[in-house]
């Protein structure tokens, strides 16, 4: 089957089969709720997989742990080292600026074709970033868990207290709005 993409780095998926054991779910049958294959999403191969078998993953393994915030908990946990290139370089930021910047030009190493966009105003920067809106409508758990884990990479660098002013995603029914508060 041929996918039209948008396509990302197998490596969102590095210790997510730990993290589900912890939870008492296995991987295996987080990949087989989602009705892929173990050769469809292999973390420790490091090839571009369709983002859409990422989506299926997060969403199955959100269904077989009970979490409606699965892909929040999965952002908390996944280390960005993980990251390849964009993780070591988020990591080595000397500012929350600096992280930013890397997070636009970097960003595309792990997710393909992304529209990714950084403004500075008077007092804030906004960093925005969109899916196809035939992904963007399902994708909820991703959404959770490439937010989450933008706002803790980014937490890495400026310290532990550094809140977004606002978070806006596009999902219909936030399923952990307490959460994310």
């Amino acid at each position: 089957m041929i996918h039209p993409g948008p396509f990302v780095s197998s490596r969102v998926l590095q210790g997510l089969d730990a993290f589900l054991a912890r939870r008492n779910v296995k991987f295996s049958d987080v990949v087989t709720t989602a009705n892929l294959t173990p050769d469809d999403v292999d973390p420790q191969a490091n090839k571009t997989i369709p983002l859409d078998f990422v989506i299926s993953i997060l969403d199955a393994a959100a269904l077989l742990t009970r979490s409606p915030c699965f892909g929040a908990e999965w952002s908390e946990a996944y280390d960005p080292a993980d990251a390849g290139v964009y993780g070591y370089l988020l990591m080595h930021s000397s500012s929350v600026r600096e992280a930013l910047a890397v997070t636009v030009r970097y960003l595309p190493l792990i997710i393909h074709p992304v529209a990714i966009e950084l403004k500075y105003e008077a007092d804030a920067a906004i960093l925005s970033w969109r899916l196809s809106p035939t992904l963007q409508s399902r994708s909820t758990q991703y959404l959770l868990f490439a937010t989450g884990a933008t706002i803790a990479r980014l937490r890495a660098v400026g310290g532990k207290d550094l809140d977004p002013l606002r978070v806006e995603l596009p999902c219909p029914d936030m399923p952990c709005k307490t959460l994310l508060k």
